[in-house]
């Protein structure tokens, strides 16, 4: 796979390229907003698979999206469609022959989109396929809803439309800003039979935890497309892996999907070659254990430049881009301020190959990147680690290791144990809904499942106070140890931290469970406790903040703290 830049009619896009010198290209049409976060690396094995079978296949970031330039409140479907149709024309100059749109959930309806502009779609794959526009966004404006109501707020869709197309002020959903031409023309989007007046084919791949027929609308699109054109549908056994918590593999998706489409249509070879452009960021080569890890570089700018960089690790199903785009956000931040930073995803994970090894081992990717990048840049001197979650703690496992890692910044590390879960589940989740006027009014109007809430209290009690052997073991410092150990994940931490001699700031969400068991497993641990309030910890709570710190305001002050702290890093090693 190749990545780099070219030149859209919005700015600079950003571009994976799959395969070789081919006739025959395969166009990705990515998910709306998280959910092409969370199905990245799955379209990065399907993308390799196909080019295994001699098509070039593309995988395209619209603008405001990915890695490419422009900031999502900026960004429209008619933006998108043109993104598409530039990218088009730019292969059929190259020669490109035969044209696959390949569309996943709310992608296919821009494949649709695109093609009745640019009919040269010979087959159209689908994996998923949502196809009504206005429904889509119904759903997608109930995310907001429902953290709305957890906060004793109510809105209405339709209310949340009105708001997003007046324009007056930026409205987030789960993390987006929404342009306010946003709700009308993606509305205005759906799947018809029209679109396809040039296709000779369609692969219909539906996606689900048990065998399920179609429904009704997809019936009768399938029996309408059947009247013009060959039909395939496929039903594949797996999990929504575009809204999981965890990062989700289906091997039998990807075969699926390769033997449908077949080796590549014959033609002339077409050429590969493109004018590529710079971007705010570049592709950094990492190496890790013969794998390619696919990085990019973000340079500082400015006149005082940090000889401080920042290695952004990632955890969790998300890829380098972070949900909401929040490491690329922080990453444009941190260069505006003279910082280098790195994003990157490591094996296993977003546009990265390879075997997922979990967060406990990825000590050979993160010194892989640290070495690139040295090489890349001698003026940097020293590295901080920054990760979210399971990141965080990866980070904090790495770092004893390497003299060359200054700092660390942690936000809310992942601590997870029965116990801490029940007990922050008990003090956090229960104790607010007792207190809580909406929790009563549910009760005494039948909504809540009092059997059911008995008995989960209950388990979470029997959890809580039950005996770990765990956590009696003392835990030697020297030892450093992980998983094989025995001992629970706190206590992991703790050894890591205690030999660990730079600085480090750690940023906890107030609104958050994982943020509260970390902050339970301090009080557990009395060497974790004694770290914190040491001089070399600075700490910041984020008032109301959720996991992902998920609105533009909890963002920037993460993004703030951060390039302030490492500024202050510079300064200290400078005396």
């Amino acid at each position: 796979m190749d990545s780099y830049f070219i030149k859209g009619p919005n700015g600079a896009l950003f571009l994976c390229d799959y395969g070789k010198e081919s006739s025959s290209c395969v166009i990705h049409f990515p998910a709306f907003a998280e959910e092409m976060n969370k199905s990245r690396h799955l379209v990065h094995l399907q993308a390799e698979a196909l080019a295994h079978q001699g098509y070039r296949v593309l995988v395209l970031d619209p603008f405001g999206t990915g890695d490419s330039e422009g900031d999502f409140s900026e960004a429209t479907p008619h933006r998108w469609v043109a993104d598409y149709n530039f990218l088009i024309s730019l292969l059929v100059e190259q020669g490109v022959q035969h044209f696959v749109a390949w569309g996943l959930r709310a992608g296919c309806l821009l494949a649709g989109a695109v093609a009745q502009q640019s009919p040269v779609f010979d087959r159209f794959l689908f994996w998923a396929p949502v196809l009504d526009g206005k429904l889509m966004f119904t759903q997608f404006l109930r995310l907001r809803i429902a953290a709305s109501m957890m906060s004793g707020q109510r809105e209405t869709a339709n209310e949340l439309k009105s708001l997003i197309s007046d324009g007056e002020s930026l409205v987030e959903i789960a993390g987006y800003g929404i342009h306010p031409d946003m709700p009308k023309q993606l509305e205005g989007l759906s799947l018809r039979v029209n679109d396809f007046a040039k296709a000779e084919q369609v692969f219909w791949v539906d996606i689900n935890s048990r065998e399920v027929e179609l429904n009704l609308p997809a019936r009768r699109l399938v029996e309408q497309l059947s009247d013009v054109l060959v039909v395939d549908v496929k039903n594949v056994l797996g999990d929504a892996f575009w809204g999981t918590q965890e990062l989700v593999s289906n091997p039998e998706l990807i075969t699926q999907t390769a033997s449908l489409l077949g080796p590549a249509l014959c033609g002339p070879p077409a050429l590969t070659s493109v004018n590529t452009t710079e971007g705010e960021s570049k592709p950094l080569k990492v190496i890790c254990n013969g794998v390619a890890l696919s990085c990019l570089l973000h340079e500082g700018a400015g006149a005082n430049l940090s000889d401080t960089a920042v290695i952004i690790v990632v955890g969790g199903p998300q890829y380098r881009v972070g949900s909401h785009r929040q490491f690329l956000l922080l990453s444009r931040h941190l260069a505006a301020q003279g910082i280098t930073s790195v994003r990157f995803d490591y094996r296993g994970m977003g546009d990265s190959s390879g075997e997922l090894l979990g967060f406990e081992s990825v000590d050979d990717d993160i010194r892989s990147v640290v070495d690139a990048l040295l090489i890349h840049k001698p003026s940097i001197k020293r590295v901080v680690l920054w990760g979210l979650c399971d990141a965080a703690t990866a980070s904090v496992f790495y770092a004893p290791s390497d003299k060359r890692v200054a700092g660390l910044v942690l936000l809310n590390p992942w601590v997870r144990s029965e116990q801490g879960e029940a007990e922050a589940m008990l003090k956090h989740y229960y104790l607010e809904r007792v207190l809580s006027k909406s929790f009563w009014k549910k009760l005494f109007s039948g909504g809540v499942n009092i059997k059911q809430s008995i008995s989960s209290f209950a388990a979470l009690i029997k959890t809580r106070f039950s005996v770990s052997s765990a956590t009696d073991k003392s835990c030697p410092q020297a030892s450093l140890p992980r998983l094989e150990s025995g001992l629970d994940l706190p206590a992991r931490l703790n050894a890591h931290l205690q030999v660990f001699a730079g600085r480090s700031l750690v940023i906890l969400s107030e609104n958050d469970l994982t943020a509260a068991e970390f902050r339970l497993a301090m009080k557990g641990q009395d060497g974790l406790s004694a770290w914190f309030e040491s001089s070399m910890v600075e700490s910041l709570e984020v008032e109301d903040a959720d996991h992902t710190f998920s609105t533009q305001r909890w963002r920037d002050q993460v993004a703030d703290a951060t390039a302030r702290w490492v500024q202050q890093l510079d300064q200290k090693a400078a005396k």
